[in-house]
């Protein structure tokens, strides 16, 4: 539903002093992005991203001429402009254009605009009065060749604008359907990184306090920490966090010692 000049003014109204009162309130004030979709403060409707005319308050264009009281959307004007072209529409019906003329029929308006010397004669009128064969005077003949290829450049444009946008939705799907693929499997590489790392630590790798800036990227064991710190496998020599191949090399190089078996006595066992 359209609102009224009086209602876009009050909305406007509304969302600045709503402003004023964040502002003495020590909040920050609302911002507002051209590159993101915003609500216009006059009409109260969400628009589409780079519309709005103005920021500060967020307007759309319709809606900013009216905060700048523009001749064009004044009430008075705008009564004018309606009773004019309800004028112009009542002499269309009639057949008379703006000041009350008969128009002229439209074969004959389309010969006067394509009168054109084709001929190269200074005599351009006599030669246009020249039939050749049974299709009619030799401007007009051209006048809807002229046509006719404008028509048929357009619709072989419009086909082929067409198949663009098929094509380009095509391929949005694609891409939508391989980025929601892809996440899975990040996430599913990402679970199998941190439970290897963490069975790298359970078996008493080398261990160290390293920094968040400092750690890999494929280890996020603990970087909900508050001291900004995540405990990973580390390798001394070279300074830096083990990579898993190295943490399994470690662990086949250090295995664990083994516990040693006792055998029960005759008697244990028969107890049991």
């Amino acid at each position: 539903m359209k609102l009224s000049r009086a209602d876009i003014l009050r909305n406007i109204l509304k969302y600045k002093l709503q402003q004023r009162r964040r502002k003495a309130a020590g909040e920050a004030p609302l911002k507002v992005y051209r590159t993101r979709r915003n609500r216009c403060a006059g009409c109260n409707v969400l628009q589409q991203r780079g519309i709005l005319s103005c920021c500060d308050p967020p307007l759309c264009p319709n809606c900013h001429k009216v905060y700048n009281d523009a001749p064009s959307v004044r009430p008075e004007n705008q009564e004018a402009r309606r009773a004019d072209h309800n004028r112009r529409r009542h002499l269309k019906r009639k057949a008379l254009d703006a000041d009350g003329k008969p128009i002229a029929p439209r074969l004959t308006r389309a010969r006067e605009r394509s009168a054109v010397d084709l001929t190269g004669d200074s005599d351009g009128d006599a030669d246009a009065e020249d039939y050749v064969g049974n299709s009619g005077p030799v401007v007009e003949r051209v006048h809807w060749t002229l046509l006719a290829a404008h028509a048929q450049a357009t619709n072989e444009r419009l086909v082929a604008v067409k198949r663009e946008v098929v094509d380009e939705r095509a391929r949005a799907d694609d891409q939508g359907t391989n980025a929601m693929y892809l996440t899975a499997q990040k996430s599913e590489l990402q679970q199998l990184v941190s439970d290897t790392a963490r069975a790298l630590i359970d078996a008493d790798v080398p261990t160290h306090e390293c920094p968040d800036d400092a750690t890999p990227f494929y280890y996020m064991l603990e970087s909900h920490r508050d001291d900004g710190k995540q405990t990973v496998p580390w390798n001394a020599e070279a300074g830096r966090a083990m990579t898993l191949a190295e943490g399994i090399a470690w662990l086949q190089n250090n295995p664990p010692a083994k516990r040693r078996r006792t055998r029960r006595s005759e008697g244990d066992r028969l107890a049991h």
